[in-house]
Protein backbone atom coordinates (compact mmCIF):
# COMPACT_ATOMS: atom_id res chain seq x y z
CA UNK A 1 0.00 0.00 0.00
CA UNK A 2 1.00 3.42 -0.73
CA UNK A 3 2.14 6.09 1.82
CA UNK A 4 -0.38 8.85 1.70
CA UNK A 5 2.17 11.40 0.91
CA UNK A 6 3.38 8.95 -1.90
CA UNK A 7 -0.46 9.30 -3.15
CA UNK A 8 -0.24 13.09 -3.35
CA UNK A 9 3.04 13.18 -5.18
CA UNK A 10 2.77 10.68 -7.92
CA UNK A 11 0.36 13.11 -9.71
CA UNK A 12 2.38 16.11 -9.07
CA UNK A 13 5.67 14.15 -10.57
CA UNK A 14 3.94 12.85 -13.21
CA UNK A 15 2.53 16.07 -14.65
CA UNK A 16 5.82 17.70 -14.36
CA UNK A 17 7.29 14.97 -16.61
CA UNK A 18 4.87 15.64 -19.18
CA UNK A 19 5.97 19.31 -19.11
CA UNK A 20 9.46 18.98 -19.46
CA UNK A 21 8.54 16.39 -22.62
CA UNK A 22 5.64 18.10 -23.88
CA UNK A 23 7.08 22.30 -23.58
CA UNK A 24 9.93 21.85 -25.56
CA UNK A 25 7.98 20.46 -28.51
CA UNK A 26 5.12 22.96 -28.36
CA UNK A 27 8.07 25.80 -28.29
CA UNK A 28 9.65 23.90 -31.30
CA UNK A 29 6.29 23.93 -33.13
CA UNK A 30 5.57 27.79 -32.49
CA UNK A 31 8.66 28.78 -33.49
CA UNK A 32 8.50 26.60 -36.90
CA UNK A 33 5.25 27.75 -37.67
CA UNK A 34 6.20 31.56 -37.02
CA UNK A 35 9.24 31.33 -39.73
CA UNK A 36 7.15 30.00 -42.22
CA UNK A 37 4.43 32.47 -41.40
CA UNK A 38 6.94 35.56 -41.56
CA UNK A 39 7.77 37.32 -45.02
CA UNK A 40 10.92 39.72 -45.01
CA UNK A 41 9.96 42.40 -47.40
CA UNK A 42 11.56 45.34 -48.83
CA UNK A 43 10.20 49.13 -49.55
CA UNK A 44 9.72 49.94 -53.53
CA UNK A 45 9.35 53.57 -54.32
CA UNK A 46 8.07 54.92 -57.85
CA UNK A 47 9.94 57.45 -59.31
CA UNK A 48 9.13 58.97 -63.00
CA UNK A 49 10.92 57.46 -66.13
CA UNK A 50 11.80 61.06 -67.20
CA UNK A 51 10.94 64.62 -65.76
CA UNK A 52 11.52 68.48 -66.52
CA UNK A 53 10.92 71.78 -65.57
CA UNK A 54 11.09 74.13 -68.54
CA UNK A 55 12.15 77.69 -67.42
CA UNK A 56 11.51 81.30 -70.09
CA UNK A 57 14.11 81.42 -72.53
CA UNK A 58 12.91 85.03 -72.96
CA UNK A 59 10.58 88.30 -71.54
CA UNK A 60 7.06 88.39 -72.75
CA UNK A 61 3.98 87.76 -71.51
CA UNK A 62 1.68 84.66 -71.33
CA UNK A 63 -1.10 84.24 -74.16
CA UNK A 64 -2.24 80.74 -72.99
CA UNK A 65 -2.31 77.70 -70.74
CA UNK A 66 -2.89 74.79 -72.52
CA UNK A 67 -2.35 71.97 -70.11
CA UNK A 68 -2.73 72.79 -66.41
CA UNK A 69 -2.19 71.11 -62.91
CA UNK A 70 -2.57 67.00 -63.05
CA UNK A 71 -3.56 67.02 -66.74
CA UNK A 72 -2.02 64.36 -69.13
CA UNK A 73 -0.70 65.02 -72.80
CA UNK A 74 1.09 63.22 -75.56
CA UNK A 75 4.26 64.09 -77.20
CA UNK A 76 4.32 67.15 -79.17
CA UNK A 77 1.06 68.86 -77.54
CA UNK A 78 1.45 72.56 -76.91
CA UNK A 79 1.39 73.19 -73.04
CA UNK A 80 2.08 77.18 -72.52
CA UNK A 81 1.77 79.49 -75.54
CA UNK A 82 3.94 82.80 -74.84
CA UNK A 83 3.18 86.32 -76.81
CA UNK A 84 5.43 85.42 -79.99
CA UNK A 85 3.82 89.18 -81.95
CA UNK A 86 7.47 91.33 -81.61
CA UNK A 87 9.65 88.24 -81.97
CA UNK A 88 8.08 87.20 -85.01
CA UNK A 89 8.46 90.58 -86.33
CA UNK A 90 12.06 90.58 -85.37
CA UNK A 91 12.39 87.59 -87.02
CA UNK A 92 11.30 88.48 -90.28
CA UNK A 93 13.16 91.25 -90.60
CA UNK A 94 16.18 89.22 -89.93
CA UNK A 95 15.03 87.17 -93.17
CA UNK A 96 14.78 90.37 -95.37
CA UNK A 97 18.46 91.11 -94.34
CA UNK A 98 19.65 87.64 -94.89
CA UNK A 99 18.04 88.36 -98.52
CA UNK A 100 19.44 91.48 -99.07
CA UNK A 101 22.73 90.42 -97.98
CA UNK A 102 22.77 87.11 -99.92
CA UNK A 103 22.26 89.64 -102.83
CA UNK A 104 24.81 91.84 -101.88
CA UNK A 105 27.30 88.76 -102.26
CA UNK A 106 26.23 88.14 -105.32
CA UNK A 107 26.75 91.10 -107.10
CA UNK A 108 30.15 91.24 -105.51
CA UNK A 109 30.69 88.01 -106.84
CA UNK A 110 29.74 89.01 -110.53
CA UNK A 111 31.64 91.85 -110.52
CA UNK A 112 34.71 90.62 -109.33
CA UNK A 113 34.05 87.94 -111.81
CA UNK A 114 33.91 90.80 -114.44
CA UNK A 115 38.04 91.98 -114.10
CA UNK A 116 37.47 94.71 -115.88
CA UNK A 117 39.60 96.58 -112.76
CA UNK A 118 42.14 93.96 -112.62
CA UNK A 119 42.82 93.57 -116.39
CA UNK A 120 43.02 97.25 -116.74
CA UNK A 121 45.78 97.16 -113.51
CA UNK A 122 47.71 94.09 -115.38
CA UNK A 123 47.47 95.80 -118.52
CA UNK A 124 49.25 99.08 -116.75
CA UNK A 125 51.73 96.87 -115.47
CA UNK A 126 52.65 95.13 -118.30
CA UNK A 127 53.04 98.19 -120.09
CA UNK A 128 55.22 99.92 -117.62
CA UNK A 129 57.37 96.91 -117.39
CA UNK A 130 57.83 97.11 -121.51
CA UNK A 131 58.38 100.79 -121.06
CA UNK A 132 61.55 100.03 -118.58
CA UNK A 133 62.90 97.81 -120.25
CA UNK A 134 63.45 99.90 -123.97
CA UNK A 135 64.43 102.30 -121.14
CA UNK A 136 67.04 100.41 -120.16
CA UNK A 137 68.34 99.26 -123.38
CA UNK A 138 68.07 102.94 -124.62
CA UNK A 139 69.98 103.94 -120.76
CA UNK A 140 72.85 101.36 -121.83
CA UNK A 141 73.64 102.29 -125.54
CA UNK A 142 73.40 106.24 -124.25
CA UNK A 143 70.12 107.37 -125.82
CA UNK A 144 68.06 107.83 -122.41
CA UNK A 145 69.07 109.71 -119.79
CA UNK A 146 69.21 108.38 -116.14
CA UNK A 147 65.89 110.74 -115.42
CA UNK A 148 64.06 108.65 -118.06
CA UNK A 149 65.20 105.73 -116.61
CA UNK A 150 63.95 106.79 -112.85
CA UNK A 151 60.70 107.41 -114.54
CA UNK A 152 60.16 104.40 -115.80
CA UNK A 153 61.44 102.65 -113.04
CA UNK A 154 58.71 105.11 -110.71
CA UNK A 155 56.09 104.34 -113.15
CA UNK A 156 56.55 100.51 -112.98
CA UNK A 157 56.51 100.51 -109.01
CA UNK A 158 53.43 102.85 -109.23
CA UNK A 159 51.58 100.30 -111.54
CA UNK A 160 52.79 97.11 -109.36
CA UNK A 161 51.49 99.26 -106.29
CA UNK A 162 48.20 99.86 -107.68
CA UNK A 163 47.64 96.30 -108.76
CA UNK A 164 48.51 94.95 -105.52
CA UNK A 165 45.69 97.53 -103.77
CA UNK A 166 43.19 96.51 -106.58
CA UNK A 167 43.50 92.35 -105.69
CA UNK A 168 43.42 93.51 -102.39
CA UNK A 169 40.86 95.47 -102.39
CA UNK A 170 38.81 93.07 -104.09
CA UNK A 171 39.43 90.28 -101.09
CA UNK A 172 38.20 92.85 -99.13
CA UNK A 173 34.81 93.21 -100.47
CA UNK A 174 33.93 89.54 -101.02
CA UNK A 175 35.59 89.33 -97.48
CA UNK A 176 32.88 91.80 -96.43
CA UNK A 177 29.73 90.73 -98.15
CA UNK A 178 30.40 87.06 -96.66
CA UNK A 179 30.95 88.26 -93.06
CA UNK A 180 27.91 90.36 -94.06
CA UNK A 181 25.51 86.87 -95.07
CA UNK A 182 27.26 85.18 -92.39
CA UNK A 183 25.96 87.71 -89.51
CA UNK A 184 22.49 87.83 -91.39
CA UNK A 185 22.04 84.06 -91.04
CA UNK A 186 23.41 84.29 -87.24
CA UNK A 187 20.45 86.97 -86.79
CA UNK A 188 18.06 84.43 -88.62
CA UNK A 189 18.75 82.11 -86.38
CA UNK A 190 18.59 83.84 -83.43
CA UNK A 191 15.09 85.09 -84.11
CA UNK A 192 14.13 81.72 -85.00
CA UNK A 193 15.35 80.27 -81.71
CA UNK A 194 13.60 83.21 -79.81
CA UNK A 195 10.10 82.57 -82.12
CA UNK A 196 10.27 79.06 -81.25
CA UNK A 197 10.95 79.84 -77.25
CA UNK A 198 7.58 81.33 -77.56
CA UNK A 199 5.69 77.70 -77.55
CA UNK A 200 6.65 75.10 -74.84
CA UNK A 201 5.78 71.84 -76.32
CA UNK A 202 5.66 68.34 -74.84
CA UNK A 203 8.99 66.43 -75.50
CA UNK A 204 7.18 62.87 -74.21
CA UNK A 205 3.84 61.78 -73.29
CA UNK A 206 3.10 62.31 -69.63
CA UNK A 207 1.62 64.74 -66.78
CA UNK A 208 1.73 68.15 -65.59
CA UNK A 209 2.99 68.08 -62.39
CA UNK A 210 2.87 72.30 -61.97
CA UNK A 211 2.05 75.21 -63.66
CA UNK A 212 4.27 78.44 -62.31
CA UNK A 213 2.75 81.31 -64.33
CA UNK A 214 -0.64 82.88 -65.18
CA UNK A 215 -2.34 84.14 -68.08
CA UNK A 216 -1.47 87.59 -69.25
CA UNK A 217 1.24 87.90 -66.77
CA UNK A 218 4.89 89.13 -67.93
CA UNK A 219 7.82 86.95 -67.59
CA UNK A 220 11.37 86.87 -67.22
CA UNK A 221 14.13 85.05 -68.72
CA UNK A 222 14.86 81.90 -66.33
CA UNK A 223 11.62 82.25 -64.92
CA UNK A 224 10.03 78.46 -64.48
CA UNK A 225 6.95 78.05 -66.15
CA UNK A 226 6.07 74.35 -65.76
CA UNK A 227 7.11 71.11 -64.60
CA UNK A 228 6.40 67.79 -66.37
CA UNK A 229 6.96 64.21 -65.80
CA UNK A 230 7.09 61.29 -68.16
CA UNK A 231 4.52 58.41 -66.37
CA UNK A 232 3.75 56.20 -69.20
CA UNK A 233 6.66 54.36 -67.77
CA UNK A 234 7.88 54.31 -64.14
CA UNK A 235 11.53 53.58 -62.19
CA UNK A 236 10.98 51.31 -59.53
CA UNK A 237 13.85 52.13 -56.34
CA UNK A 238 14.50 49.64 -53.49
CA UNK A 239 17.53 48.62 -51.85
CA UNK A 240 18.70 45.25 -51.06
CA UNK A 241 20.71 43.58 -48.11
CA UNK A 242 24.15 43.48 -49.78
CA UNK A 243 24.26 38.95 -49.04
CA UNK A 244 21.88 39.56 -52.07
CA UNK A 245 24.39 40.93 -54.70
CA UNK A 246 24.93 37.70 -56.56
CA UNK A 247 21.20 36.58 -56.66
CA UNK A 248 20.05 39.28 -59.02
CA UNK A 249 20.56 40.52 -62.82
CA UNK A 250 19.98 43.25 -65.40
CA UNK A 251 16.56 41.40 -66.87
CA UNK A 252 15.56 39.93 -64.19
CA UNK A 253 10.98 40.36 -63.64
CA UNK A 254 10.25 40.82 -60.36
CA UNK A 255 6.49 41.76 -58.63
CA UNK A 256 5.56 44.57 -56.40
CA UNK A 257 2.90 45.34 -54.78
CA UNK A 258 1.85 48.68 -54.57
CA UNK A 259 0.63 50.29 -51.36
CA UNK A 260 -1.65 52.82 -52.60
CA UNK A 261 -4.13 49.90 -54.72
CA UNK A 262 -3.44 46.74 -53.49
CA UNK A 263 -2.38 45.33 -56.68
CA UNK A 264 1.06 43.59 -57.89
CA UNK A 265 2.52 44.95 -61.16
CA UNK A 266 5.93 43.90 -62.76
CA UNK A 267 9.37 45.31 -62.87
CA UNK A 268 12.40 44.50 -64.88
CA UNK A 269 15.43 45.03 -63.32
CA UNK A 270 17.16 47.99 -65.48
CA UNK A 271 20.12 49.10 -63.58
CA UNK A 272 21.98 47.80 -60.43
CA UNK A 273 24.35 50.33 -58.10
CA UNK A 274 28.41 49.82 -58.85
CA UNK A 275 28.68 50.34 -55.08
CA UNK A 276 27.29 48.83 -51.27
CA UNK A 277 26.24 51.27 -48.36
CA UNK A 278 28.85 50.25 -45.99
CA UNK A 279 26.64 52.07 -43.33
CA UNK A 280 23.50 49.98 -44.35
CA UNK A 281 24.57 47.01 -46.12
CA UNK A 282 22.74 47.63 -49.13
CA UNK A 283 22.90 48.21 -52.53
CA UNK A 284 20.39 50.20 -54.84
CA UNK A 285 18.26 48.67 -57.60
CA UNK A 286 16.56 50.14 -59.96
CA UNK A 287 13.68 49.12 -62.41
CA UNK A 288 11.22 49.95 -65.25
CA UNK A 289 7.44 49.78 -64.80
CA UNK A 290 5.34 50.02 -67.28
CA UNK A 291 2.17 52.10 -66.89
CA UNK A 292 -0.31 52.02 -69.82
CA UNK A 293 -3.20 52.71 -68.10
CA UNK A 294 -2.07 55.77 -66.09
CA UNK A 295 -2.94 53.78 -62.50
CA UNK A 296 0.60 54.58 -61.31
CA UNK A 297 1.40 57.62 -60.24
CA UNK A 298 5.28 58.62 -59.52
CA UNK A 299 5.97 58.81 -55.50
CA UNK A 300 3.84 55.87 -54.85
CA UNK A 301 5.23 52.98 -52.79
CA UNK A 302 5.10 49.20 -52.91
CA UNK A 303 6.88 45.94 -51.45
CA UNK A 304 8.86 43.50 -52.54
CA UNK A 305 9.14 40.19 -51.26
CA UNK A 306 12.72 38.95 -51.01
CA UNK A 307 11.02 35.14 -51.00
CA UNK A 308 11.31 35.87 -55.16
CA UNK A 309 15.21 35.21 -54.68
CA UNK A 310 14.81 31.93 -52.56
Amino acid sequence: MFHPVARILMPICVMLLCVEVIAPALATKLQSDTSVGHTELVTVVLIPHQEALFSAEISTGVLKIHKQFGESFIEGDLLIELDATVFQADFVASEAQLAAADQQLQQVQQLLDQHTDLRRAQAVLKAAQTDLESIEKLYTSNNASQRDLEHARRDLTVAQTQLEQIQASRQTQLADARRELAQAMRNVELARKNLDACTIKAPYPGRVVDVYVHEHEMIERTMPLVEIVNDHKLIAKFLLPSEMFQQIDVGRALTITITELGTTVSVVVTNISARMDPASMTFEVRGEVDNPNAKLRAGMTGTLSLNEFD
